[in-house]
């Protein structure tokens, strides 16, 4: 009572205080004004307070009448509400308690999880803890990172600053020390003390869950409902493409993967069919069989269209360290970085898990991986495709080998890139300029590439500025090496973007393959005669190009001079497929396009056209061949093979010798009329001609229910589901690396199975 007479006092500057406006005439519930936390404030208004009666009078806002009390009490406040109008009073009441709620949960979300347990602050924008919180509480609003950053934290930072003060008064003796705790057991043990302090906060009812039940319940229960959710998407899906790839994990053991992609419902579905542990030293008909295996259980075998894979031997042992001539030195470690080991891995794991998928497999199993594709390519070779962005790595690879010309000025930016990472001094001037060079990746080329781009465009004065003042003036880029790395930026533009774009999750990829390789051939062919300094990477990059493309360009009627020596069958024959061409012909963003923004000659381009649109026709067949039962189509036309059909009709029928041609007795007054062959086929020519024509700006017309195009939509579905890279199987080993972190080593290969699963296919339980 007396807290509540300091604090009403408190407020009063004169005799009588007008603390809120009158009310108005309509008689609105207080519940649909704001909340506030006292009931004088939430039900009364035009509070008087009386200095020399020590009295007050207030009104209230719901039925009007004057509420007066003595000076420094407040029960009346109180009484009145909950007497006069108990249902209004208990919703204010409820209300002030689910805030209060909030507040904590929001307390304890940046006290235990974010400080406590270390968890980033993007945790909560994540839509998983988001559904998480609903679930604990419907009514629970998010934070956003504003007021987290802005408000929760200075305000705690604050409360600590305090309670740091009154330590150091009351303390007569302090020692600081630096602890960084080794023992992984007392890692765990706070952990699961930050945790338990959360969902005690959340739910004081809350009882935590043992290791035991979460290993042998929670988690095969889950994974049983997500196999059904497989099974349903595999009987879903019309056709269906693969991406394999084997990976071992921290301590060796060896995991294979299989991805499985499909277009329903016009939505391009990705989900990961298998995630097998292999066993044993002879792993090549294991492997198999554990392909054969899912392909049974989900009995998708006659509806695979193609099989995506990095995995021969030569792309591995490419993808063991791929670095730019001249950024060796960024990539080597100083003394001062061994100290803080521990701490990169854990910072850096969003890159180095994912970057070691190629790294981590080991030289027997390379071979087991070309026995396997071996095994499964004896019937039907065009069914396996190469990964497109490790083919185009390749050829990078191929052309930074065989020219050197830019590797002084590389080695100035590789340099200058790892001082901004660990000298405090130019990290801090680069800020100050909104300058941030991001890591290089010694599997990813790309990223390498990035950073080259980043440090060249900052402004020359201000770089070179920066580099005198920290002492760096050796670093300091001159006017040839802009010209030299301008150029050899110029030169792989078009591969970084390629390598980017192919990567696509919800759009079509494969679409992209041949229209990229035609784009790049034609940029490398116009460098050539403009580079001055980087000739030698243009040639390199030209000739490499050509080895493993050149069989798509010879499909493009392009003349390619390459001797067969210098072809590398494993990629030339297999990027013939006919699907390179006919995937950007079923995609609304090329059509045909492609081909006439391009300098080709204008007969080159009319025999390309008619060569996509006769291959077109052709798998429209082919597919309404397997769709038509008893060998008729939906017009009750007679089905021909691609080939007879594409054949030229003759003018008129041959004549049989054994039947004579019919007499007649006036030849001169009958005229015989010879009926035209129909052309069982002339409704696919329709469509095609149909959507040649089409000006609906739709990017994706062929995949959207409708009934104009039904055979084309058909091919598109089966073509555009083929993903032109092996990134979606790598991202299940980058979850893998996640789940499977230094401090939770002793995972076993069931459990670490199970959580890939469950993480990578989440939407189906």
């Amino acid at each position: 009572m007396a807290s509540d007479t300091a604090e009403t006092e408190t407020s009063l500057q004169g005799s009588i205080i007008v603390v809120s406006d009158t009310a108005s005439s309509t008689d609105e519930s207080p519940a649909t004004k704001s909340l506030e936390k006292t009931a004088r404030d939430q039900f009364y208004t035009d509070i008087k307070m009386t200095n020399e009666t020590k009295s007050w009078e207030a009104t209230c806002k719901i039925c009007k009448s004057k509420i007066r009390g003595t000076k420094g009490v407040t029960s009346n406040y109180n009484r009145h509400a909950k007497d006069f109008h108990p249902s209004e009073y208990e919703s204010w009441q409820e209300q002030l308690q689910s805030i209060s709620l909030t507040v904590e949960l929001q307390k304890s979300i940046v006290e235990n999880l974010i400080i406590e347990l270390g968890l980033p602050l993007s945790l909560i924008e994540r839509s998983g803890f988001i559904t998480f919180m609903s679930n604990v509480d419907p009514k629970f609003s998010t934070i956003s990172r504003r007021t987290l950053t802005r408000t929760i934290l200075p305000d705690l930072y604050t409360k600590m600053l305090h309670g740091l003060k009154a330590f150091c008064s009351m303390a007569t003796f302090i020692s600081l020390t630096l602890d960084l705790w080794t023992d992984r057991r007392q890692r765990v043990f706070f952990a699961l003390t930050g945790f338990i302090t959360f969902m005690s906060n959340v739910d004081p009812k809350f009882s935590t869950i043992s290791r035991r039940t979460v290993t042998r319940t929670i988690l095969p229960d889950l994974y049983t409902k997500m196999l059904h959710g497989l099974k349903s998407f595999c009987s879903m899906a019309t056709f269906i493409s693969l991406t394999l790839d084997l990976w071992t994990d921290r301590r060796q053991r060896v995991f294979f993967a299989l991805t499985g992609h499909s277009i329903i419902n016009s939505e391009f579905k990705s989900y990961v069919l298998s995630f097998q542990p292999i066993y044993g030293k002879h792993r090549a008909p294991v492997l198999l069989d554990t392909y054969e295996a899912c392909i049974s259980s989900f009995s998708i075998r006659g509806k695979l269209v193609r099989l995506i894979t990095d995995s021969a031997s030569n792309n591995i042992a490419a993808f063991s360290g791929l670095i730019i001539p001249g950024f060796e030195c960024y990539f080597q470690r100083d003394d001062d970085d061994e100290l803080y080991s521990d701490w990169y891995n854990d910072s850096e794991q969003t890159e180095s898990d994912d970057a070691k998928i190629d790294n981590n497999v080991p030289l027997d199993v390379q071979d087991v991986v070309k026995q396997f594709l071996d095994s499964i390519a004896i019937d039907d070779e065009s069914f396996r495709l190469p990964c497109y962005a490790h083919s185009i790595q390749l050829v990078i690879n191929d052309g930074l080998k065989g020219s050197t010309c830019a590797q002084p000025s590389l080695e100035k930016i590789s340099k200058i890139a790892k001082l901004s990472h660990s000298s405090i001094a130019v990290a801090e001037r680069l800020e100050n300029i909104q300058v941030c060079v991001p890591n290089a990746n010694k599997t990813r080329w790309n990223s390498q590439y990035d950073m080259v781009v980043t440090v060249i465009g900052i402004q020359p004065s201000a770089l070179n500025d920066i580099l005198i003042q920290t002492q760096h003036r050796e670093l300091c880029l001159k006017s040839l090496d802009y010209q030299m790395l301008n150029e050899f930026v110029s030169l792989l533009t078009l591969f970084a973007e390629a390598t980017t774009t192919t990567q696509a999750q919800k759009t079509p990829s494969v679409s992209i393959v041949a229209p990229s390789i035609l784009a790049i051939y034609q940029d490398l062919l116009l460098e050539r005669a403009n580079v001055k300094h980087a000739s030698s990477l243009c040639e390199c990059l030209l000739e490499s190009l050509l080895s493993r493309f050149g069989g798509m360009l010879e499909q493009m009627l392009l003349v390619i001079d390459i001797s067969e020596k210098k072809k590398k069958k494993n990629f030339y024959d297999l990027f013939k497929d006919p699907v390179f061409l006919v995937a950007p012909f079923l995609d609304g963003r090329f059509r045909l396009n492609w081909i006439s923004s391009l300098s080709l000659l204008e007969q080159v381009q009319e025999e390309l056209s008619s060569k996509i649109q006769q291959l077109v026709l052709e798998q429209c067949i082919l597919i309404e061949q397997v769709n038509a039962p008893l060998g008729t189509t939906e017009n009750d036309n007679p089905i021909l093979s691609p080939t007879a059909q594409t054949q030229p009709l003759s003018a008129s029928a041959a004549t049989s010798p054994i039947t004579p041609k019919r007499k007649y007795l006036f030849t001169n007054i009958v005229k015989e009329t010879k009926k035209p062959k129909s052309d069982p086929f002339s409704y696919i020519k329709d469509e095609i001609f149909k959507y040649l024509n089409d000006e609906n700006a739709d990017d994706m017309v062929l995949l959207k229910p409708s009934n104009i195009y039904p055979t084309l939509s058909k091919l598109a579905m089966k073509f555009l589901s083929i993903p032109a890279t092996s990134a979606p199987v790598e991202r299940v080993f980058s979850q893998s690396g996640f789940l499977f972190r230094q401090h939770r080593a002793s995972m076993t290969r069931t459990t670490l199975q199970q959580l890939t699963m469950l993480k990578c296919n989440c939407g189906l339980y």
